[in-house]
C-alpha cells in the first residue's frame, strides 16, 4: 500500500538512475575520444560526480522514509532530488562502507544502522562494534529485511531473464555477432546492431524501473523496523542541552582582533598550500600544452 501511494517516488527513482547511466555513458565515451589530458580528467570528474549523486539517493531516500514511518505518516512523495546533498550523502555512503563493512558480514547491520542515521545523534551508526549488541537483540527483524531483499534481487533476475532469453532465441547468431562486435571495440553498423541496441536500452529501462519500486518498499521495511522496535535499537533522539559561553576577542588598540600563534601558523600554511597548487597546476598546464616536445 505503502508503495503504491508513493508509486512517483518509485517512478522517479528509476528515472534518476537511467539519466545517469545515460550521463555516465556519455561520460565514458568522451574520455576516450579526448585525446589530450585535461578534458579527459574533466569528463572523469563529470562521471565521479554523477556516480556519487546517484549513489547518494538511496540512503537521502532511506532516511526520510524512515523519518516519515517513525512519524506516523506514509506520504513521501515530497522528497526531493537536490543534486548537491546526493553529492555529499554518496561521499557518505562511500565513507561509512569503508569505515562500518570492513568487519566480515557488518553488512547484514546496514538496516540497523541507518536507523541510526535517521536519528539527532548518528554515532553508534558509525560503530560496527557498538551495534553488535542492538543487531543480536534485533535479529529477526533484520534478517526479514534480508529476506526482502534477496527476494527483490531475485524479482529484478527473473524479470530480466524473461526479456533477454525470447531476444538472445529469436536472434541466436546475430546476438553473438553484436556481442563479438562489441567485444572488439567496433561501432554499431547496420539496422540489426540498432534494433540490438534498442531492445537492450527498452530492457534496461524496465529493469530499472522495477529496481525503484522495490528501492521504496525496502525503505519502508526499515521504517517499519524503527517504528515498531524502536524500544529495542539503543535510538539516541535527545542531544544533551549544552550551556556556551561568549568567548571574548582580544583587541589591539586600534580595535582589530589579535591572531593567537596557532592562527598565524594556520594561515601561513594555508597560504603556502593554495601557493603551491596554484604554481603545481601553471607548471603542468605549461607542460602538457605550451612546451615544444
Amino acid at each position: 500500500e505503502f508503495t503504491k501511494s508513493n508509486f512517483t517516488v518509485a517512478l522517479r527513482t528509476a528515472v534518476y538512475l537511467i539519466l545517469a547511466s545515460f550521463v555516465s555513458a556519455g561520460c565514458i565515451f568522451m574520455i576516450g575520444y579526448c585525446e589530450t589530458l585535461p578534458p579527459k580528467v574533466f569528463w572523469l570528474s563529470m562521471y565521479v560526480i554523477t556516480y556519487l549523486a546517484i549513489l547518494g539517493w538511496p540512503w537521502h531516500l532511506v532516511v526520510e522514509t524512515i523519518q516519515t514511518t517513525v512519524g506516523r505518516k506514509s506520504n513521501i512523495r515530497g522528497i526531493h532530488f537536490d543534486a548537491f546533498q546526493c553529492i555529499a550523502l554518496g561521499i557518505k555512503t562511500i565513507i561509512w562502507g569503508i569505515a562500518f563493512c570492513w568487519f566480515p558480514f557488518a553488512f547484514l547491520m546496514y538496516p540497523l544502522a541507518m536507523i541510526h542515521m535517521a536519528m539527532p545523534v548518528t554515532k553508534r551508526a558509525w560503530i560496527n562494534f557498538a551495534m553488535f549488541s542492538t543487531f543480536f537483540k534485533n535479529l529477526g527483524p533484520t534478517l526479514y529485511y534480508w529476506i526482502f531483499v534477496v527476494l527483490s534481487w531475485l524479482l529484478m533476475g527473473l524479470s530480466t531473464a524473461i526479456m533477454v532469453v525470447p531476444l538472445a532465441l529469436a536472434l541466436g547468431a546475430k546476438l553473438a555477432e553484436f556481442q563479438a562486435a562489441r567485444v572488439a571495440q567496433k561501432p554499431p553498423s547496420g539496422t540489426m546492431d540498432w534494433v540490438i541496441i534498442g531492445v537492450l536500452v527498452l530492457i534496461g529501462i524496465v529493469a530499472t524501473v522495477i529496481y525503484g519500486f522495490t528501492e521504496v518498499f525496502k525503505a519502508r521495511v526499515i521504517g517499519l523496523m524503527a517504528y515498531y522496535f524502536k524500544d529495542s535499537l539503543d535510538l539516541v533522539v535527545l542531544i544533551a542541552e549544552k550551556e556556551y559561553k561568549r568567548k571574548e576577542v582580544k583587541v589591539d588598540k586600534w580595535g582589530n582582533p589579535i591572531k593567537s600563534t596557532q592562527q598565524k601558523i594556520t594561515e601561513a600554511a594555508v597560504s603556502l598550500v593554495v601557493i603551491g597548487i596554484v604554481a603545481a597546476a601553471g607548471y603542468w598546464i605549461y607542460v602538457t600544452q605550451f612546451k615544444k616536445p
